[in-house]
Parts: C-alpha cells; structure tokens; sequence
C-alpha cells in the first residue's frame, strides 16, 4: 500500500502516472488503481505502455478497468485474442485499421467481430467483393462502407466494372443495377441477383454484355424455375 501523503507524487508527470497506474493494476491494488483514476491519473498512457511492451495480461488488466485504444484493440487483433477484442471493443474501442490484419489474413471470424461491432472499412469491403460474401457486404454497406451517392457517381461516370456492380446489390438500387448493365456492363454477381429477383430485362442486358448464358440456365434449372428456363431458351437458343 503506498501512503497517502506519496500518492499524490504519482499523478503528477507522465511518466509517473503510467507506472503508477501499470502498478496498481499488475498488483490488483484496487484502492490505488480507484484512488489514481479519481485523481487524474491517464490510464491510456498505461495501455500505450503495456501495447508498446506487448504486454497481453497488463492490456487485459487495464481493459477490465473499463481503458481502451486505438493501438490495443489492433494489438489484440493482430494476435486473435478474440477476448481481449471483446473487452476492448465493449470499451469503446474503434478503428477501421484492424481490419488490416484479418483480411489479409483470411480471418473471417475476427471480421464478423469488427463489422458486428459497427466498424466498416473500404479493405474489408474490398475482401467481402472479392470472396463474394454478399452477407459481409450487406453488413458493410450497413456501417457505412458505401453511399447511394458514391454510387450514383460510380453510375454518372460510367463506372461499370465488378466492384460498382456488387455495391449496387448490396444497397439493393436496382435502378442503379441496371443502368450499369445499360451501359455494357455485366458480371456473374449481377447476373445471379437478377435471376434470384427474376429480373427478365437485367438478366437479358447482362447475357446481351457478355455474362454467361449456362451460368444463368444452371441457376434457373437448379432452382427448378421453370418458367424461367423456358424464357432463356425462347430468347437463346435457336
């Protein structure tokens, strides 16, 4: 127990403080760590401390404390500690950067956390287009990873590749859809989405653009729509 009359030494510089705070909490001295906190102690100097020493037990302690940061929460999800991103993240913690790490990576489950948690980034959107993951891109979008004005953008100037496409599905602008079919673009994505809508004319404009013909007869016939086959048959095949 340190005595009162030194206590207030600890508070009083930077360097200090961090210590005192790392002290307290490695100790589990919970009348020092409420007596710091109530005198203005910084505890995120603490955990910048304890993330530059990759301290993992310190984060933790001071991530029950109710401390979060930027730099702890990509720390804890550089090193899958699905628990402390939990604690952090129920903290208050955010940063599109920790994206960085799971999506190059391939770490679906540590994705599913940011994005549950309200985070959206471009990288990750750009993982969601990539794999296809229309349920990511969903969530994404949702957070706020794309507008119907960035799209609408895309639209006016003509920007009809892959990636214009999949975020027009995930805001579900049909509109939007197919103007940029209108345009000459296609895509197997789009051309999915508008038979799962039964879509006649999209499905028409984008096997007119080059999308495939048996990807969307496969589909129609594996979802046994039967007047949908009939309908492509009558239109492309002689």
């Amino acid at each position: 127990m340190v005595p009162n009359h030194r206590r207030s030494r600890l508070v009083t510089n930077g360097v200090a403080s961090r210590s005192a705070v790392a002290y307290a909490v490695r100790k589990e001295d919970k009348d020092l760590t409420e007596w710091l906190l109530g005198n203005g102690a910084d505890f995120s100097e603490a955990l910048k401390y304890a993330v530059f020493s990759r301290d993992t037990d310190l984060i933790w302690q001071l991530a029950v404390n109710g401390a979060q940061s930027v730099a702890a929460l990509e720390y804890a999800v550089r090193t899958e500690n699905t628990d402390l991103i939990c604690m952090l993240l129920h903290n208050g913690a955010r940063s599109p950067a920790a994206f960085a790490y799971p999506v190059e990576k391939g770490k679906q489950e540590l994705i599913d956390m940011l994005v549950e948690a309200g985070i959206q980034s471009l990288e990750a959107l750009d993982y969601a287009i990539s794999w296809q993951d229309t349920d990511l891109i969903y969530k994404l979008v949702a957070n706020g990873a794309q507008t119907p004005t960035a799209l609408s953008y895309a639209a006016m100037k003509g920007d009809t590749d892959l990636h214009s496409f999949r975020l027009a599905i995930a805001e579900d602008d049909m509109d939007l859809i197919v103007k940029l079919a209108a345009q000459g673009g296609q895509s197997s994505f789009a051309l999915d989405h508008a038979i799962r809508e039964g879509h006649q004319e999209l499905i028409v404009m984008l096997i007119a653009n080059g999308a495939s013909f048996d990807r969307a007869l496969k589909y129609a016939m594996e979802k046994q729509n039967h007047d949908l086959v009939d309908f492509l048959f009558t239109l492309f095949v002689d």
